[in-house]
Order: C-alpha cells, then sequence, then structure tokens
C-alpha cells in the first residue's frame, strides 16, 4: 500500500507540474500577445517616425533649393556690387586726375598772374614816375597869363 500512497502522491505531483506548466504556458501566451501589441504600437510609431522624417527631408531639400536659389540671386548681385566697385574705382581715377589737371592749371595761373603782377606793379611805378615828372614838369614852367 505504500508503493499507492507513492503513485498518488506521483500521480498528485505530475498533476501539479501539469497545472503549473499549463499555468505558465498561458502566463507566456499573454506576455507574448503583450510583446506583439508593443511591437506592433513600436512598428506604428516606427512608420510615422520614417514618413515624419520623409516629410522633414523634403522640406529640408525644398528649403536647400530655396537657399540655393538665392545665393545664385546673391552671387550675381555682388558681382553687379564689383563691377560698380571697377567703374567707382575708374570714376575716382578720373576724377583725381581731373582734380591733378585743374591744380596744375591754377599753379600755371597763379605763377604767371604773379609774374604778370610784378610786370603790372612795375608799370604801375613807371606810370607813377611818369606822371610826377610831368606834373613837376608843369610845375616848373612859368604859368601864362591872359590879358
Amino acid at each position: 500500500m505504500w508503493w499507492q500512497w507513492g503513485l498518488a502522491v506521483c500521480m498528485i505531483a505530475f498533476i501539479a507540474v501539469a497545472v503549473s506548466v499549463i499555468r505558465f504556458l498561458f502566463h507566456a501566451q499573454s506576455a507574448m500577445k503583450r510583446t506583439e501589441t508593443s511591437l506592433l504600437a513600436l512598428q506604428h510609431d516606427a512608420h510615422r517616425a520614417v514618413a515624419e522624417s520623409v516629410r522633414t527631408l523634403e522640406t529640408s531639400a525644398a528649403i536647400l533649393g530655396n537657399v540655393k536659389r538665392k545665393l545664385e540671386a546673391t552671387d550675381a548681385w555682388f558681382e553687379a556690387a564689383s563691377e560698380t566697385g571697377e567703374a567707382v574705382r575708374s570714376i575716382i581715377r578720373t576724377v583725381d586726375q581731373l582734380t591733378q589737371a585743374v591744380e596744375a592749371t591754377v599753379t600755371d595761373a597763379k605763377k604767371a598772374v604773379q609774374e604778370r603782377q610784378d610786370t603790372f606793379s612795375g608799370a604801375l611805378e613807371c606810370s607813377a614816375a611818369v606822371f610826377s615828372l610831368i606834373s613837376r614838369i608843369q610845375a616848373s614852367r612859368p604859368t601864362k597869363t591872359k590879358e
């Protein structure tokens, strides 16, 4: 009878192990379903992230295209500004040459005026001397009286 009791205990232990394994399998299946749900949610989030990344890349490409066009326009503007700078430098050189020519002309005119002023001063002195001489000559002549 001991062997019957031993067999009964073994059967009860087998049943307990079988129930524990079944419960473990149900819990494992439940955990697998939760994992699958989490993975599906993660996959959905990943697809949304990819779609958002694609939209961001498309927007970035459009912005970069816009920036490229603006840079090309800016390059043209800088090229025009450079040409304007060259034109201004040319005008400045012309104005400098004109200034030097006018300065040379004014200097020559000033020298000519000074030379003529010396000549004119000499002529005035001579004229003054002639007038002085004439007035002395007239003073030295006897005056005629009319009667």
